[in-house]
């Protein structure tokens, strides 16, 4: 709970989490279309004659279960670095994305076919054998009604395969809960279940920062047993819910510093994250701190800079050097028993996007 009202929420019997305070449709509407990835439209100018680093994740998952010279779309496609995975394959490759930026990219410096119209609205000029969503649903307003009509879009055989982030490994509490675009949280149990819901069965899943799934459609689906639940499993699952979103706003009542950055180093985890738990006057210092590291190095002449990266960087803590540092003050109340009640200092906005 932050200040005035619940801000998330989960269901115990899907697995799923979602943000229950958020902006209308429209809003997400515009954001993606033209406010979105402003360092993208920064840098796809200059970038035009380069091509994006090839992404094989999604073509290394999938490709064994598409036939020679299958169609594949990517429903976000981005600036087309899994495409161009599938592309080098032999497949043939299009493309939806809301971006204006990434769209003309995608069209006029890859050639790929590419359509800015939402899922919802799409209609396939030819029969489609895969469709990607490749960290997107959890940014739907609606990822029912995306699957619904992925699904129904494609023929028998049809496979659509998603990544998403772990509920758990994935995000961090703060960021879960705080970040607007990220309107649902998913666990394997409550992605596979939406899926298997819309007449699809389940070939493949693994999951460790992400999750992915792969799912083709063969009719009425079969009823999975595991995805069932019962008073055991939603037990189990607030338990895990309960301990992971207490242990992430800092396990007691009191002001909390969260800082969390991402680290490419941890096979399991996409953050690390510390907890100060102090007065909240001494959170100005930690946040100048933040961003006066990178300020500061970039302000020296070129062999000072040398210096401070070879000495006094290996001795600074890994938040204050990232350079993909978060930090989220707040002051929690209550018995530490879900919900959490979070209160901001008054100039700090409860929610971000990037």
């Amino acid at each position: 709970m932050v200040d005035r009202g619940l801000i998330a929420a989960v269901c115990l019997d899907c697995e799923y989490g979602f943000l229950r305070r958020r902006p209308v449709r429209a809003w997400y509407e515009r954001f993606y279309s033209k406010e979105w990835d402003r360092d993208g439209q920064g840098r796809v100018g200059r970038r035009a004659a380069k091509r994006p680093k090839v992404n094989t994740r999604a073509a290394d998952f999938c490709a064994g279960h598409l036939m020679p010279g299958s169609t594949v779309l990517d429903v976000g496609a981005g600036f087309g670095s899994i495409l161009l995975a599938f592309q080098a394959r032999g497949f043939k490759v299009r493309g939806i994305e809301r971006s204006e930026h990434r769209a003309a990219y995608l069209q006029d410096v890859l050639g790929i076919a590419s359509s800015r119209s939402p899922i919802e609205s799409f209609t396939p000029s030819g029969e489609i054998h895969l469709m990607c969503m490749n960290h997107v649903l959890e940014h739907v307003s609606d990822p029912a009604e995306a699957i619904a009509t992925m699904a129904a879009m494609l023929p028998e055989g049809g496979m659509i395969y998603i990544a998403v982030p772990d509920f758990w490994r994935g995000e961090y509490p703060p960021q879960t809960f705080h970040f607007v675009p990220h309107l649902s949280s998913f666990t394997v149990k409550s992605l596979s279940r939406l899926l298997t819901g819309h007449g699809l069965h389940v070939v493949k899943t693994h999951g460790e920062k992400d999750i992915q799934v792969l799912a083709i459609k063969a009719g009425a689906a079969a009823a999975d047993n595991d995805l069932k639940s019962d008073s055991a499993s939603r037990a189990a699952f607030w338990d895990k819910t309960s301990a992971a979103v207490l242990d992430g706003f800092g396990t007691r009542a009191g002001h909390h510093m969260l800082v969390w950055f991402e680290d490419d180093g941890q096979e399991m985890w996409t953050y690390q994250r510390r907890v100060f738990s102090a007065p909240r006057f001494l959170s100005l210092p930690l946040k100048m701190a933040i961003l006066g590291e990178a300020a500061v190095e970039r302000a020296l002449p070129k062999t000072s800079r040398r210096v401070v990266q070879r000495i006094l960087r290996p001795r600074l803590p890994a938040f204050v050097t990232s350079g993909r540092t978060r930090m989220l003050t707040v002051r929690v109340s209550g018995d530490m028993t879900l919900p959490v009640h979070i209160t901001h200092p008054p100039q700090q906005a409860p929610v971000w996007i990037k």
